[in-house]
């Protein structure tokens, strides 16, 4: 993956599940799971994620590609932002973007 310009290492996100509403991020000590919606009118298309983080609810708003067993998700960490209009990063834009590969997701 890579946020702002360069390339991150060690990423949290060990998997990802999207299903019928609903999303869920397996990181290295937990798992997270969300709303989302998706809307593949828009270009790239988008998926909305609803977070709860204590008592506030969270909204990242991503931009995805789906291709064979690849899913890419860019986004800008910060409140409030729209999703990016293209799969980059730059230096200091605050945008991180991971490619993640299909396999089977462990319960």
């Amino acid at each position: 993956g890579e946020f702002s310009g360069k390339t991150m290492t060690n990423t949290a996100v060990t998997g990802v599940a999207i299903e019928s509403g609903s999303i869920t991020l397996k990181e290295q000590n937990q798992t997270v799971k969300a709303s989302c919606m998706i809307d593949t009118s828009s270009t790239p298309a988008t998926l909305n994620v609803c977070v709860r983080g204590g008592t506030t609810l969270l909204l990242l708003k991503l931009a995805y590609r789906l291709d064979g067993d690849n899913l890419t998700l860019c986004t800008v960490l910060m409140p409030d932002a729209e999703a990016p209009d293209s799969f980059e990063t730059k230096e200091g834009d605050g945008r991180m973007l991971l490619t993640l590969r299909r396999t089977k997701m462990e319960d």
